[in-house]
């Protein structure tokens, strides 16, 4: 918002208020109260007790652009149990609305369990729903543990670590991949994710 100074003896307008002065006031108050939005007016919202700025249209009333986000959401699979030399899979899915010029990270964690300690191959990875333009930079490797021993009873598990950018606002699924193969014995099964926004990827669209 641009600023001004008046000369000597000039009137104040209401308009040199309510144009200049006001919009660079930070207004309080509730979030189904909000002031006419302008690029760089900033309010304190006593609904969640957070400062937000306005930066466009696209945008809307959000945290400061340069800062992290935080968490977004989490997802858990059911557990799937695996039989004997029998490959499973589970899936931990997650929609929400990704914010244009935004990066996502994605973490998770597979994890396997058995009662007796026979060896197995527990993998995971994340996954995008296919062919989603509102995202890129979505490639990310599986993760396999081959020769897994449980000792019977014990929890093995596999992290996770992957990013995503948001080249348009709009909905994204993601998805935790989770399987285990080639066992000799029972496992018990499931991944797990948790999806934060973890700072700008550009500048506000």
């Amino acid at each position: 918002m641009p600023s001004l100074e008046l000369a000597a003896g000039q009137v104040l307008t209401a308009a040199h208020t309510n144009t200049y002065w006001m919009r660079q006031v930070v207004v309080t108050g509730l979030s189904s109260a909000r002031p006419t939005g302008y690029e760089g007016r900033v309010i304190y919202d006593t609904d969640i007790d957070s400062l937000m700025v306005y930066a466009s249209a696209t945008t809307g009333w959000r945290p400061p652009w340069n800062l992290p986000w935080g968490f977004i959401g989490r997802a858990l699979s059911a557990s799937s149990v695996v039989l004997n030399n029998v490959q499973g899979n589970v899936t931990a899915a997650l929609t929400f609305n990704v914010v244009k010029n935004r990066r996502y990270r994605i973490s998770g964690i597979a994890r396997a369990t058995t009662d007796v300690g026979d060896p197995g191959v527990l993998h995971y990875s994340p996954a995008i729903t296919a062919g989603n333009s509102n995202v890129t930079n979505t490639g990310g490797s599986s993760e396999a543990l081959a020769g897994m021993d449980t000792g019977g009873g014990e929890w093995n598990v596999i992290p996770f670590n992957a990013y995503f950018d948001a080249v348009n606002s709009g909905s994204v699924t993601v998805y935790g991949l989770g399987w285990a193969a080639s066992c000799q014995a029972t496992y018990t099964i499931g991944c797990s994710i948790i999806v934060e926004d973890i700072g700008p990827a550009a500048g506000p669209a």
